[in-house]
């Protein structure tokens, strides 16, 4: 009892002399592993940041001239400018109060940056498409409350692009208006313009108007028979005339497509992952995980793909969320931040990233 009595009164101590003196209130996790939390507001006020939390994402914004920062209340993911990072734990609340581990201050607020780790890159993401789903003559999914899927995918892929293009990659939209492409014309695209990564954003609908969540798709032969009439419905896109050619395209290059298949479904997978990994991280949202399914318009890429289904407009409380500016914002930010995730450990390590 009494070295647990001198722990509390030195953890008091250490935040006291970080700020003034102020007293604050840490959690039992802080004190069981010796590291030390301090609260966010003193933070912003000591180093004059502004501030904002959603009590109800328990997403934290904060900026000033030079920084743009966004946290989340029970994780460790940190948005800083644009570029996904980790604390060494995660943000805390404890009787009402913000808490940031203290290495928060050094490394994101005052720039003393770690200098160990350093790596030659040797394999660079520089170039993605991103595509929106659907468009033109076909609307895709349609909600209750009249919500379009096609205007929904190309707000998002747009907001995507805008993040990775402040992230200095080059990114290519498969279309920028209400424009219809078939599915082998917006693989064409990615394939043309040798892109290192193709993204296809969609959102998902469902009979049962109860379920709803974020899920990410990779190339897969083999699927849970439950996604059969999901996949079906967005195979189906571009109508009998394309699926038939499609058809004759994988019988007369089936060789070719399963070796260009296996050699780009490692890194489609962790790329899955990584989008759902940040979704979980910064969004109030299900996550549904990362599958294998067969979808024409991953088939025909010959790079790393997937596709995003960022939420069930069928579901009357998400199609809101999406409806809402913020919402997509955020949803586009967690997208473009598990890319940059991937990207990063991709670099690292030479393109070997299992």
């Amino acid at each position: 009892m009494k070295k647990h009595i001198v722990k509390i009164i030195i953890l008091y101590f250490i935040a006291g002399i970080l700020f003034y003196g102020c007293a604050t209130t840490n959690t039992q996790k802080a004190i069981e592993s010796g590291k030390v939390y301090v609260p966010l507001a003193y933070v912003c006020q000591k180093y004059a940041l502004n501030w904002e939390y959603d009590p109800v994402t328990g997403i934290v914004s904060i900026s000033n001239d030079k920084k743009d920062i966004k946290l989340r209340r029970g994780s460790r993911l940190i948005i800083d400018n644009g570029q996904p990072q980790y604390l060494d734990l995660e943000v805390a609340v404890s009787d009402g109060i913000l808490l940031v581990p203290s290495g928060f201050i050094d490394k994101y607020i005052t720039g003393a940056q770690e200098t160990s780790g350093r790596y030659e890159k040797i394999f660079e993401i520089k170039y993605i498409v991103i595509d929106a789903g659907h468009g033109g003559r076909d609307p895709g999914a349609i909600g209750r409350d009249g919500l379009r899927e096609k205007a929904l995918t190309l707000d998002i892929a747009k907001r995507v692009k805008d993040v990775l293009d402040g992230n200095g990659i080059k990114v290519a939209l498969t279309r920028e208006d209400d424009t219809f492409l078939s599915l082998l014309e917006r693989s064409d695209i990615a394939n043309s313009e040798k892109a290192d990564f193709f993204v296809s954003i969609h959102s998902n609908s469902s009979r049962a108007k109860r379920v709803s969540g974020f899920e990410v798709f990779y190339l897969s032969e083999s699927a849970d028979d439950s996604l059969a009439e999901l996949v079906e419905e967005e195979n189906a896109q571009g109508g009998a005339e394309e699926q038939s050619v499609a058809i004759n395209s994988n019988n007369l290059n089936a060789t070719l497509r399963d070796m260009a298949a296996t050699e780009n479904r490692a890194e489609s997978v962790e790329l899955a992952q990584s989008i759902c990994q940040s979704a979980q991280e910064l969004l109030p949202v299900v996550n549904r995980g990362a599958k294998g399914a067969n979808f024409s318009v991953l088939r025909e890429a010959k790079m790393p793909a997937v596709l995003v289904e960022v939420g069930f407009i069928s579901n009357k409380n998400e199609s809101m969320r999406l409806r809402d500016d913020y919402y997509k914002q955020m949803m586009a930010e967690a997208i473009a931040a598990g890319i940059l995730a991937y990207k990063k450990e991709f670099e690292k390590t030479n393109g070997k990233t299992y």
